[in-house]
């Protein structure tokens, strides 16, 4: 599919405003991305991607660990698992984008609630992170909004139809793989630093992982991935479950022979 330059006047920004940079091709900068990622036909076969996390630290006697599992299931579906520790505990949910609501519980509780809220039905906003890793997918094509060079640095604008936000990603010298994607999100931007690249059937995803926000503390995550995982088809028709584990998104048939 041929990518367009036309965009709505709400995303011509950022990049006019850089001293001292000098335009670029944002298609022909795009199309080498594309071909640094693995190119256009594996990220097409992508149908599903689940994205495993975990950080640790330990300061004096005392340790801390985060754990988080995400399944995205294009076009309309997202499960998480999320465990912070203490105090904060678990939180699973799921949103159901073409059913029209998301489902959450927190835990561990002896008697947990599920929390049901609508979701609009355009998914493009929860599916931002995987369209941010991803670069296109079959059902998520960019506009391309700009392209500068600065110094070393070349910085490509894109925007995702429906999705009031842009993306801005930031490519070092010879590299085509970003490290480093910027999102407007409320009163502030969403950095997410990328690096550790290395190939995931064929996909080139980052093995390191960093979101900063203002002057939040920001930890390094180190990530892996599973694309077209067997996942449990059943599992959007079950309410989300901590007792179930991080691991109930996977097939629990899988691996096992017939008699």
């Amino acid at each position: 599919m041929s990518i367009t330059r036309r965009f709505p006047i709400l995303v011509l920004i950022s990049l006019r405003g850089l001293a001292n940079a000098e335009s670029c091709d944002a298609k022909a900068t795009w199309e080498k991305m594309i071909l640094a990622k693995g190119g256009r036909e594996r990220l097409d076969s992508v149908q599903s991607l689940l994205v495993s996390e975990s950080y640790s630290s330990r300061r004096f006697l005392s340790s801390h660990r985060i754990e988080r599992r995400k399944l995205f299931r294009f076009p309309d579906f997202v499960w998480s698992w999320d465990d912070i520790g203490a105090p904060f505990g678990v939180t699973v949910s799921q949103a159901d984008f073409d059913r029209g609501y998301g489902l959450s519980v927190r835990g561990p509780s002896a008697s947990p609630h599920v929390e049901r809220e609508p979701v609009a039905r355009n998914s493009l906003q929860a599916f931002g992170e995987a369209a941010m890793l991803l670069l296109e997918t079959r059902w998520t094509k960019p506009i391309l909004v700009g392209c500068e060079v600065e110094g070393w640095t070349t910085i490509i604008e894109v925007h995702f139809p429906d999705d009031p936000y842009s993306l801005t990603y930031h490519l070092e010298r010879d590299s085509y793989l970003p490290s480093r994607v910027d999102r407007p999100e409320g009163r502030g931007t969403l950095i997410y630093r990328l690096s550790g690249y290395a190939p995931v059937r064929g996909i080139m995803l980052p093995g390191k992982f960093r979101l900063e926000f203002g002057t939040l503390p920001a930890p390094l995550f180190d990530r892996k991935y599973e694309i077209n995982p067997d996942y449990d088809r059943l599992l959007p028709d079950r309410e989300p479950s901590v007792q179930a584990g991080p691991n109930a998104w996977r097939n629990p048939t899988a691996g096992r022979s017939s008699h």
